[in-house]
């Protein structure tokens, strides 16, 4: 949650920096606001399965849980394209894309966490 809310500040803050360097903050709300609550989604799916016996549990939870991003994330990307027409932004996702490297770490940070606790 510490990432979530340090980057909404981050993109408050600085936001006419953010503009002048041709981004839309908007679109980095959004993706910061879509990240964090996949990953808080993915965390609890870890949770649940490290309660469970079966230690392949925990395995399908993880790859289950990035699938599952992957293929949200695409399909956000493919309508926010779709739909934004020409106020797209493309470098507001490859900025997004930098979010998502920064909300897997933690997920792995946690999950391992989350792992040696049994």
């Amino acid at each position: 949650m510490g990432a979530f809310i340090v980057v909404a500040i981050l993109l408050r803050v600085f936001s006419a920096n953010i503009i002048e360097k041709h981004l839309d903050p908007n679109v980095l709300q959004v993706a910061n606001l879509i990240l964090f609550i996949l990953a808080v989604v993915n965390i609890y799916m870890q949770v649940k399965a490290v309660e469970n016996k079966n230690p392949h549990v925990f395995t399908r939870s993880v790859l289950g849980g990035t699938i599952m991003k992957l293929f949200l994330l695409v399909g956000v990307i493919f309508l926010y394209l779709s739909f934004a027409g020409k106020e797209k932004n493309v470098e507001s996702i490859f900025v997004a894309m930098v979010f998502y490297v920064v909300y897997a770490w933690l997920e792995v940070r946690i999950s391992l966490q989350l792992n040696k606790k049994d």
